[in-house]
């Protein structure tokens, strides 16, 4: 439930004999976008409330007022990870390795080849 108001609200149902499940999950102060249907208070706050009860508690009608918690409550950020994959192609992996292999057997037999003839 989105509502705009002069601070923040807080929810009750009927005379607040029944407790209100929802909670805040945002409320600050916010500028109301051009295209609402309805006049929104200068300096007005934005309260968001969630409310999964099922069933709702109480059959009244609910009713928002002022907070007496007036604190600026925001979610936390959600950080997204994105992983490039780095495709790596083992068919070159394997004849670099091989070309690799046979270049250094190739120089250790040149330089045993010549200690031998040095000595």
């Amino acid at each position: 439930m989105f509502f705009y108001g002069r601070s923040r609200a807080a929810g009750t149902i009927g005379t607040g004999a029944a407790r209100f499940s929802g909670k805040t999950v945002w409320a600050s102060p916010a500028a109301a976008p051009a295209s609402m249907p309805i006049a929104v208070p200068a300096q007005a706050w934005l309260t968001v409330i969630e409310d999964d009860a099922s069933p709702r508690p109480g059959v009244d009608e609910l009713w928002l007022d002022a907070a007496q918690d007036a604190q600026v409550v925001k979610p936390p950020p959600i950080e997204e990870v994105t992983q490039v994959p780095f495709p790596v192609p083992l068919d070159m992996v394997s004849v670099t390795a091989a070309v690799g292999y046979f270049v250094f057997r190739k120089v250790r037999r040149r330089r045993a080849a010549s200690e031998l003839t040095r000595a």
